[in-house]
């Protein structure tokens, strides 16, 4: 009686090749959930590159993970979205250097919060003013502008708070990445701008008052218009 074959057993194992394709495939999805999880801001350029590589962001998209799970219970008004101060400065020789707060980047978790509350701040502030309720503090703004002259040897520049704006439903959950994708540029608005200038030891900020109001949430067609 002839002993039959591995392959001819009920309970046989997969071939050596679907084994080592099996367990590349597991490796890949592990990878892929690792990143999703780790690369939530605050994180480093590299988790977040890894995050947005050709592959890694569309299996991400498929499994719902590609959106941030810093989320938080919301109104939903203006002031509901994650804000961002952004400074274009310029040295006594001529070099121009940007710098965002708080940085992507910038670890522990405590310090990245705290950096943007402060912008958070200028946002509320700016708007209270803008309805009435509230004359405005230059506070924060000049506070920010003087450390941030000094840390980079700047004497002139741009400061402005930015609003990072929500997806609306639909786009969230939309197949067309240029149309699901949370970063493009339009939706970002800009809330406060002010032009800084470090002259005889003292720090003057000068607010641009015809600034855009912060926009609603775009829709799928029109977006949230240009930054």
């Amino acid at each position: 009686m002839s002993i039959p074959s591995n392959d001819d057993r009920p309970d046989a194992m997969p071939s050596q090749g679907m084994r080592t394709a099996i367990s590349f495939l597991l490796f890949l999805h592990l990878f892929a959930l690792g990143v999703a999880v780790l690369s939530n801001p605050p994180a480093s350029g590299l988790l977040q590159g890894l995050r947005r590589a050709p592959g890694v962001r569309q299996y991400l998209q498929l499994l719902h993970m590609d959106l941030s799970y810093r989320f938080h219970l919301m109104l939903v008004d203006d002031l509901d979205m994650d804000y961002f101060v952004e400074a274009d400065l310029q040295t006594p020789e001529g070099e121009r250097r940007q710098v965002v707060l708080p940085s992507p980047d910038l670890q522990p978790g405590t310090r990245y919060r705290r950096q943007e509350r402060l912008a958070w701040q200028i946002a509320n502030q700016t708007l209270l003013a803008r309805r009435g309720a509230s004359p405005g503090d230059g506070l924060v703004p000049q506070a920010i502008a003087t450390t941030l002259l000094a840390e980079n040897g700047a004497i002139s520049g741009v400061i402005r708070c930015r609003g990072h704006l929500l997806q609306a439903p639909d786009q969230a959950a939309s197949l067309d990445p240029a149309v699901r994708d949370p970063y493009a540029p339009r939706f970002y608005r800009t809330v406060y701008e002010a032009n800084v200038l470090l002259l005889e030891g003292v720090v003057s900020v000068v607010p641009v008052r015809d600034r855009g109001e912060t926009a609603p949430v775009a829709d799928e067609t029109e977006g949230a218009g240009t930054p």
